[in-house]
């Protein structure tokens, strides 16, 4: 996939923007609050296979809802399916240098992604084309298949089979690897012993003595346990217990 035109009206900081991207790599470069970030937002929301994207008055340029979000992503290079008939292969337009045409006959075809919010907050993505044709929505399941992705401070968690993770869609059946963690998460909390950790046993042991001032009373005594809702280990894994309810 390849963004080959993007328009811009009313979204933050953008009245309106109108841009024939000059190729595949651009380096959007500027100081603070020149709209970088907008322009980049644009594009993923409109592109973004969520279907549970907010939006609220702040979202339009000057506040202004009266005049509705839109966001005009052309893209080509799409999945071969998107060119069947029964897909978008009747919404298809064309590509030629810095001119998009709405026929595709001796042209590049590209698709053009329109994401619509007006002053109701609800976001509506549909296919572009300027022809007199039925309006076409395109749903997050088909619009997951552009695979994009966005890379920034959260990229490690692609990293990992987890929750929406580039790994875990990938992978077509890891529920055994599911129960072997689970299974092991298990033992690690079993395994712990705070015994062991000087450090803890002060604290608890201070924690015991203030609480009694104020009348709290463990119903059978402070220990630190493992959190098995921290899988990665890291100190805030730790947690105190009364282990009463343990």
């Amino acid at each position: 996939m390849e963004i080959k035109h993007l328009k811009v009206i009313n979204f933050r900081g953008i009245k309106e923007l109108d841009w024939y991207l000059p190729g595949k790599y651009i380096c959007l470069v500027g100081p603070g609050d020149p709209t970088k970030t907008t322009i980049l937002d644009a594009i993923e929301y409109a592109l973004s296979p969520s279907f549970t994207i907010s939006f609220d008055d702040t979202d339009f340029y000057n506040c202004n809802t009266g005049i509705s979000i839109e966001i005009y992503v052309s893209i080509s290079d799409i999945p071969e399916e998107f060119y069947e008939d029964s897909k978008f292969g009747l919404y298809l337009r064309g590509f030629e240098g810095k001119k998009i045409v709405d026929e595709t006959e001796g042209e590049d075809s590209i698709l053009t992604i329109k994401l619509t919010v007006s002053k109701d907050l609800e976001p509506e993505w549909t296919v572009f084309v300027e022809r007199d044709l039925e309006k076409k929505e395109i749903s997050h399941r088909m619009r997951e298949k552009l695979g994009i992705m966005r890379i920034g401070t959260q990229l490690d968690r692609h990293f990992t089979w987890g929750k929406g993770s580039i790994l875990n869609k990938w992978s077509i059946n890891i529920d055994q690897a599911k129960s072997m963690i689970a299974d092991a998460v298990r033992m690690a909390k079993e395994g712990f012993d705070d015994q062991q950790i000087q450090d803890l046993q002060d604290i608890i042991s201070r924690i015991s003595t203030a609480s009694k001032k104020f009348g709290i009373m463990p119903k059978e005594c402070f220990k630190a346990r493992l959190d098995t809702k921290y899988i990665s280990f890291g100190y805030g894994a730790i947690s105190l217990n009364d282990m009463k309810f343990q």
